[in-house]
């Protein structure tokens, strides 16, 4: 980095290396250094995409660093900023799908919708949090249905319906109980 300050790959390598001493420190429970080392990596990432605003190496790295500080916030006990975090992330992958056709982008987006459910559920917005996580189960019920030998869209799929499920047990006990077995019988049958 020192020979070529202006290289994106090598800043970019910061990046990653910056979230991945995030992830150690999340992991052992030291919050505020996750925190930082988050921050750090996503400050740099913004700033790299700034500089190359289509590059979509750059924002998709960024849309997946945004999660951290949600991961983060989840932890300290603040969903409210976990929820922004999140809804960040989605928009960011939203964007980034426009026109495009991606698996992967795809499920990392219901990956966020998931998150975005939870943490609604844990703070009592149980209509706000039916919306997500029956968007996720939706769309991933597409998915399944164009490749149903995907374990990995199957196993998903199962978690949202679980995830659905624990959320309508305070509306509607029987969709739940339905989306529970379903979600049980699948992962079960996995």
């Amino acid at each position: 980095l020192a020979l070529e300050p202006d290289n994106v790959d090598y800043q970019l390598e910061v990046v990653y290396s910056q979230s991945n001493l995030g992830v150690l420190s999340l992991t052992r429970g030291a919050l505020s250094d996750a925190a930082e080392r988050f921050g750090r990596a996503v400050e740099l990432n913004r700033v790299l995409v700034a500089k190359q605003p289509q590059d979509d190496v750059l924002r998709e790295s960024l849309a997946g660093g945004l999660s951290w500080p949600g991961a983060v916030a989840d932890r300290s006990g603040n969903p409210t900023e976990g929820v922004g975090r999140y809804k960040e992330q989605l928009a960011m992958l939203e964007e980034l799908m426009v026109g495009r056709s991606d698996a992967r982008l795809t499920r990392e987006r219901n990956i966020a919708l998931q998150l975005i459910a939870f943490q609604l559920y844990l703070m009592g917005d149980w209509d706000s949090a039916a919306v997500y996580a029956r968007e996720s189960v939706t769309e991933f019920e597409a998915l399944v249905n164009s490749d149903p030998s995907n374990k990995d869209w199957l196993n998903l799929l199962h978690s949202a319906e679980s995830l659905l499920g624990r959320i309508l047990l305070v509306s509607d006990q029987s969709a739940a109980l339905g989306l529970l077995t379903r979600a049980v019988d699948g992962t079960t049958a996995l």
